[in-house]
C-alpha cells in the first residue's frame, strides 16, 4: 500500500516541530539531573554494546555524547536533594578525567582492542 498524499505533509510538519524545539535549558530552565543521568546511562550502555559489536563509529559517537552530557548538561542540571554534604562537581570531574578519559582516547583512536578493557575499568571505577 502506497503512502497517501496527505501523510507526507503531516509527517514533515511533525518532524519540523520535533526538531525545532530547543532543549529546556536553552530557555533558561536547567535540565533535570535525573533525566541527564538517565541519558548518560543509556548512551554509556550503547557505547559498551558498540564496542562488543566492534562498531567503532558508533562507539566514538556515544563516547562524545557521554562527554558532552557530562560537560554541558550535567554541569547545568539542578542537583538532587538532599545531597548530605556531597559535592557533585568533583565527582563529575573525576569521571571525565579518570578511566573515562582513557576509554574516550581509545575510542577516538579507533582502538577497539584497548577501548574494551578501558570500558570495563570505567564500569568498575563507578561501582
Amino acid at each position: 500500500m502506497g503512502t497517501r498524499r496527505w501523510q507526507l505533509p503531516i509527517l514533515g510538519l511533525v518532524a519540523a516541530t520535533l526538531l525545532s524545539h530547543p532543549p529546556a535549558h536553552a530557555h533558561g530552565v536547567p535540565p533535570r539531573f535525573a533525566a541527564v543521568m538517565a541519558e548518560i546511562g543509556h548512551r554509556f550502555t550503547s557505547l559498551g554494546e558498540a564496542l562488543k559489536a566492534k562498531n567503532d563509529d558508533l562507539a566514538r559517537y556515544q563516547a562524545r555524547q557521554v562527554a558532552d552530557l557530562f560537560e554541558r548538561d550535567l554541569a547545568l542540571a539542578t542537583p538532587p536533594r538532599p545531597l548530605f554534604g556531597m559535592e557533585l562537581e568533583p565527582l563529575r570531574r573525576s569521571f571525565l578525567e579518570g578511566p573515562f578519559a582513557t576509554l574516550r582516547n581509545s575510542v577516538e583512536a579507533h582502538d577497539v582492542a584497548a577501548a574494551t578493557p578501558a570500558f570495563q575499568a570505567t564500569v568498575a571505577a563507578r561501582h
